[in-house]
């Protein structure tokens, strides 16, 4: 079990370093402002997350903060690794592309809090609005829609 957490956080590292490396040589800076900052809802069963001060809840049921949901702390940088690059997408004032890493540090199922540690990489892209962003989620493989509410 250990294992996999010490494989998740060294490719999460590696990209990090990498995709650092690559903004750095494109002369850009580290997003100042969180774009990410408040509660979205998903599409689909994906339940919600709220973003705030570098933790993150995310709650299987968005109408029932006080259910089960996963507790931690993320990173936001510019930019999101495509194929064998990386890619900005600009949109009058900002970027619109990121790399949210994440470390779960708690899990809260059926009221009981749980120590854990765990890695996670989110792609997010906004859609054409600051309130509305497509996620694609590596560790799970999958996608969705997010609303901020």
């Amino acid at each position: 079990m250990m294992k996999t957490n010490d494989n998740a956080m060294q490719a999460v590292a590696a990209y990090c370093l990498e995709l650092g490396s690559w903004l750095n040589s494109q002369q850009v800076g580290p997003v100042t402002e969180d774009p990410l900052e408040g509660r979205w809802v998903l599409s689909g069963a994906g339940g919600a997350i709220e973003f705030s001060a570098g933790t993150f809840r995310w709650y299987r049921d968005p109408q029932d903060e006080d259910g089960d949901c996963y507790i931690g702390t993320y990173n936001v940088l510019p930019g999101v690794k495509i194929h064998s690059g990386f890619t900005l997408s600009r949109t009058g004032e900002g970027i619109s592309c990121f790399s949210v890493t994440q470390h779960y540090i708690r899990d809260r199922i059926d009221g009981t809090e749980t120590p854990v540690s765990r890695y996670g990489l989110l792609f997010v892209e906004q859609m054409g609005s600051p309130d509305e962003i497509q996620i694609y989620n590596h560790r799970t493989d999958s996608r969705a829609t997010a609303i901020r509410s």
